[in-house]
């Protein structure tokens, strides 16, 4: 009987702790960029997810301007910028840059997919992002850190 009392016991604890996020964003809850006329928007994200949580993947947005960020699991960032060709990159354990022709009034949504120690920047949909980017938190990049000094 004082096994059962004792399982029932752990059971509640657990239940009372809650079922931990694996998000790691530390900002507030994600919002849409409010709109700039004559600039694109490109919403990057990384879905909260158990395995590999804690690893890094670090961005730099666009990848000439070298601003090393932390993209945290579970986070977002949102980079407006001025229509045209802009190359982006990324890095977990291998580079990766991602090239993109943007458009006045445009916005785009890449998930940042992570599985076997890599990342992967995917372009997604609008309707596939939305329901993922509610689950996000904002994070700090270095220009938005240098701002607030």
């Amino acid at each position: 009987m004082k096994i059962h009392q004792l399982a029932c016991v752990a059971v509640l604890g657990l239940l009372a702790a809650g079922c931990p996020t694996f998000a790691n964003a530390p900002g507030a809850a994600f919002a849409k960029a409010p709109p700039s006329p004559g600039k694109a928007t490109v919403y990057f994200y990384r879905p909260a997810q158990k395995i590999m949580s804690d690893y890094p993947f670090f961005m730099s947005l666009p990848e000439s301007a070298n601003n090393c960020f932390r993209l945290e699991s579970g986070g977002y960032t949102a980079f407006v910028t001025d229509p045209g060709q802009v190359t982006v990159a990324g890095m977990m354990i291998k580079y990766s840059k991602k090239t993109f022709d943007l458009k006045a009034g445009e916005e785009r949504y890449v998930e940042i997919q992570i599985s076997d120690d890599d990342a992967v920047m995917a372009e997604v949909s609008a309707a596939e992002a939305q329901p993922k980017l509610a689950a996000t938190r904002g994070i700090n990049t270095c220009t938005e850190q240098v701002k607030a000094k």
